[in-house]
């Protein structure tokens, strides 16, 4: 008799802690919510990430202007490129021979005229964009010399023939690939390409 009533409330006991259907469609759907949430909020965090940072890079790479091109043939052929990114300026120069450098240039705003110095030249030596676009070339003693830029002369220049022309949209072409080459950086390739360009008068694009 006592084992009978041992198994009747073993049943028992057994039968009221095994949860019902709807008990457990319940916590499924808990689990399911639970396991949901975390992994909504970590892709929302990266998409807001990625947006981020693809918005700031490309502010960035946009923030670069040229402020000018000149060709100088006062005391050596070569052509000058300044950039201005922020606050910091810029001079690339290519000779004819295919040389060239980029430097960075110190500025000073002295009396409403930005002045720029090479930083390696030591002589207090600089430059200045004037407001119709000449570069103009200046030492201790006073004014130099000064250059046209470059869309200026081309214009000039009106009687360039056709075969000429054509001779320069060879060499952008080459310039073009030689860059997509070389990832968007300076090479001795285009290096020699931007001084061809030069003895051939080639105007900017």
């Amino acid at each position: 008799m006592k084992i009978y009533l041992f198994i009747v409330v073993t049943l028992v006991l057994l039968v009221s802690c095994v949860p019902s259907s709807t008990d457990i469609d319940k916590m499924l759907e808990q689990t399911r919510i639970a396991e949901s949430t975390p992994t909504s909020i970590q892709l929302s965090d990266q998409s807001t990430t990625s947006t981020t940072s693809s918005s700031s890079s490309s502010s960035s790479s946009s923030s670069e202007i040229t402020l000018g091109i000149w060709h100088d043939t006062w005391s050596s052929t070569r052509t000058i490129t300044i950039t201005k990114n922020g606050d910091v300026y810029r001079m690339k120069e290519v000779y004819s021979d295919g040389s060239g450098q980029t430097v960075t240039l110190n500025s000073k705003n002295v009396r409403g005229e930005i002045r720029l110095y090479d930083t390696v030249n030591a002589y207090g030596d600089y430059m200045v964009i004037k407001s119709n676009g000449r570069l103009a070339f200046y030492d201790n003693q006073g004014f130099i010399y000064d250059i046209q830029p470059s869309s200026s002369s081309s214009s000039s220049s009106s009687s360039s023939s056709s075969s000429s022309s054509s001779e320069c949209d060879a060499w952008w072409d080459s310039l073009k690939m030689a860059y997509t080459l070389s990832g968007g950086q300076d090479t001795d390739t285009t290096s020699y390409i931007m001084g061809e360009m030069v003895k051939a008068g080639c105007p900017p694009r």
